[in-house]
C-alpha cells in the first residue's frame, strides 16, 4: 500500500490530530497508528473504492479539514 504525507487545501502538511479527524463514512477506513504498515506511526483516514473498505491499488489518504474531505 502507497500512501503519501496527509497536506491540506492550501498544501501544507497537516498535524497527525488534524489527520485523524473523522466523521462516519460508508467507504472511510482508519489506518491506526500501530498498524505494521503505516509508516507515518499517527492515525489516517483511507477512502476506499467499495463499501466493504478493503484497501487496494485505488485507495486514497484523505483527511477531514475544515468539515471537508482532501
Amino acid at each position: 500500500m502507497m500512501v503519501t504525507e496527509p497536506v491540506n487545501y492550501s498544501g501544507l502538511i497537516i498535524s497527525p490530530c488534524e489527520a485523524a479527524n473523522r466523521v462516519p463514512n460508508s467507504r472511510v477506513r482508519v489506518i491506526e497508528a500501530g498498524n505494521k504498515n503505516n509508516n507515518f506511526r499517527y492515525e489516517f483516514n483511507v477512502f476506499c473504492d467499495s463499501d466493504s473498505k478493503n484497501i487496494n491499488k485505488n485507495s486514497l489518504s484523505i483527511c477531514l479539514y475544515d468539515y471537508m474531505w482532501y
